[in-house]
């Protein structure tokens, strides 16, 4: 839009005010669109994900401690003891289905997954695609506030900028610019024909 008012204003020909009056009303009206800063959001999303190890996680000193506990003094070695002997006898009954196996700890899984949604809405913001975007922001917050240390700083600070970043508008509509193409298309026609 700007070259085509930088190439009718070279013209100086009167006949074209309205069409220049369109270019700048339209010009006026896209520059007032907000433009978010697409490449910071993501490079900010990938701080974010390389931090997520760093995130304590809710009550894991609680069970750290309970771990030490049990592991101290002659019951602990019992336990530890009853524990390897478990691993090494395996009892499977023929009629039975095979059951999936399950992680030892579900806690292993709390990382990737907070991942994966913030590589989600890197993907999403990289293609201006609001709504998974603001879905995958959405579902990494809950999953934070549920599964992590909330009072901890590192927490609160991810919390707070995943916040900021869901206040960004990703794909602000664009008005309409058509008016000005089809002023000039209309000038050039009554050209034409006079």
């Amino acid at each position: 839009l700007e070259a085509a008012d930088r190439h009718l204003r070279a013209l100086k020909n009167p006949s074209l005010l309205d069409v220049r009056r369109l270019l700048a009303e339209e010009l006026a009206a896209l520059r007032s669109i907000p433009n978010p800063d697409i490449t910071g959001m993501a490079l900010t999303l990938g701080t974010l994900i390389d931090g997520i190890d760093r995130l304590p996680i809710a009550n894991a000193s609680l069970v750290a401690q309970s771990e030490s506990a049990a592991a101290t003094g002659w019951r602990g070695v019992l336990h530890d003891l009853w524990q390897e002997l478990k691993s090494l006898v395996v009892i499977k009954h023929h009629g039975e289905a095979d059951r999936p196996l399950l992680a030892p700890d579900p806690r292993y899984f709390l990382r990737p997954h907070l991942r994966l949604n913030l590589e989600s809405a890197r993907i999403a913001l990289l293609h201006r695609d609001d709504t998974p975007y603001q879905q995958a922001l959405r579902s990494a917050q809950e999953w934070i506030t549920l599964y992590f240390d909330n009072d901890a700083p590192a927490t609160a600070a991810t919390l707070q900028e995943l916040a900021r970043l869901q206040r960004i508008d990703i794909a602000p509509s664009l008005p309409d610019i058509s008016g000005s193409l089809n002023s000039l298309q209309a000038w050039l026609t009554n050209r034409g024909q006079q």
